[in-house]
């Protein structure tokens, strides 16, 4: 796939900034440039949404990954601070946050997917001056399939273009080789890779694409919230993502929400925890 990364003096004559406020509240804890284009993918602006302290900025900057179902529309982007407050959250903290859309499967796989945050996490480091963070202290952060694609680009990175420092995470699936209690390959996996494949192929595209499987010697400590109960990506998924960072020699935490479902009421409170966490790695 075609890329090419955009120079910040281009965006700053070319790309019209937008800022919002939280919510509408004057004391809100960020403002919000929308839709800041940072990349041409195939013809198609890669944008992210920048969330910066209004207060107190800690100079740390936090890559959350807006995708549900590997689809990522602005309704996403926004479910993330409606459901789990996570901006309000981060931002509160002093962190500086980047929120991209990585493009949804209907024009791409997750391995262009997977492509599009790696030339985020990249754009940010580059341009760290201009946005007043440290270039090698960066966490990731999203949930379901953005959790997926943060921890996927997390454990596979073998630059320090996009490396990151810490990985917080809700509900990822981790292993499409190995998918619930049957064991079974991920049903839904043609959605997410080229059409037109051998079965071997397939079964190794899966592979590709599973986190778990693909733990590297850069791999960053993870901190992971996932309901028991949840009937979209099974607990088992974090379970034994976890057991291989493990067996890896990675930090890991896993933190089980009982009763918890795929997003449960309360989840800002482990936004909250993940924010913690992120201060206990990050912070000097």
């Amino acid at each position: 796939m075609y890329m090419k990364l955009i120079l910040t003096a281009f965006l700053l004559v070319a790309s019209p900034i937008v800022t919002v406020v939280a919510n509408g509240a004057t004391e809100a804890p960020y403002t919000q440039e929308k839709d800041h284009v940072i990349a041409d993918v195939a013809g198609i602006g890669l944008t992210i949404d920048i969330f910066k302290p209004n207060v107190n900025p800690n100079g740390i900057g936090i890559v959350v990954v807006a995708s549900g179902g590997w689809n990522s529309d602005r309704n996403m982007l926004n479910v993330l601070e409606q459901a789990a407050n996570l901006y309000t959250i981060f931002t509160s903290h002093g962190y500086t946050v980047f929120t991209v859309r990585p493009g949804s499967k209907s024009k791409f796989t997750a391995s262009e997917m997977l492509q599009n945050v790696n030339i985020t996490i990249e754009y940010v480091k580059t341009n760290s001056d201009v946005f007043n963070i440290d270039p090698n202290n960066l966490a990731l952060s999203g949930w379901s399939a953005g959790a997926h694609l943060a921890a996927l680009a997390a454990v596979s990175s073998e630059s320090t273009s996009t490396n990151v420092s810490a990985v917080g995470l809700f509900f990822p699936p981790t292993n499409f080789l190995d998918w619930g209690e049957s064991g079974e390959l991920y049903d839904d996996i043609d959605s997410l890779i080229p059409v037109g494949l051998t079965d071997v192929e397939i079964l190794s595209f899966a592979r590709k694409l599973s986190p778990a499987l693909n733990i590297g010697p850069s791999t960053p400590p993870f901190l992971i919230w996932h309901g028991d109960e949840d009937p979209i990506v099974p607990l088992q998924q974090s379970e034994y993502f976890v057991g291989k960072l493990h067996e890896a020699g990675v930090f890991a935490e896993l933190h089980v929400r009982q009763g918890g479902r795929h997003v449960w009421a309360g989840i800002a409170e482990q936004s909250e925890h993940i924010a913690e966490w992120f201060d206990s790695i990050l912070l000097p």
